[in-house]
């Protein structure tokens, strides 16, 4: 009975539901490992007139991946059907994530040393969750050595001629 009391109070026309799905899980967890504020510690800008820095955008430019993956063109529209205060605060509307907008934060991203940037990031999400490395693996099959060495290495390692991945990829195709 009494939910049916309640149901009558509820003005119809007021009541919007948005699924945000997991968008609000993955903005927390953004913002706990701190990414936008290293991000913003490489790239971030001075101009306090400036609304969404390199940080936000890479933390709008996450969630598309994670929530829907939208064409960078159609993310403003994506985010129209997302709570944008819940995941950016107060101020924060869809339509600040533009086309343009992102396209700068990622070119500004892609012109400075984004891998110390990515190490960063993984080193403040090691410590902040109290884990530690003994050892790292780094695929290095895409290397390219060339040249002759006048004299044979030492016994340390040997130099083989294979080919690359990509390499070995084309040879079974053709």
């Amino acid at each position: 009975m009494k939910a049916l009391q309640f149901e009558n109070m509820i003005d119809e026309e007021h009541v919007i539901i948005n699924d945000m799905g997991t968008a609000p899980v993955v903005s927390a967890m953004i913002e706990v490992l701190g990414i936008p504020q290293t991000i913003d510690k490489y790239f971030g800008s001075a101009d306090p007139r400036k609304k969404i820095n390199t940080g936000m955008a890479a933390k709008a430019l996450i969630i598309n991946i994670l929530y829907g993956r939208t064409p960078l063109v159609h993310v403003p529209a994506s985010f129209k059907h997302l709570d944008c205060k819940v995941l950016f605060g107060e101020k924060i509307l869809a339509s600040d994530f533009s086309e343009h907008c992102l396209g700068k934060a990622l070119e500004e991203i892609g012109k400075n040393d984004y891998r110390k940037l990515l190490s960063e990031i993984c080193i403040n999400s090691l410590k902040l969750h109290g884990c530690t490395v003994d050892k790292i693996h780094a695929d290095t099959t895409n290397i390219s050595v060339y040249g002759a060495y006048d004299t044979p290495p030492a016994n340390d390692f040997e130099v083989t001629y294979l080919r690359s991945k990509k390499q070995a990829k084309r040879v079974q195709t053709n």
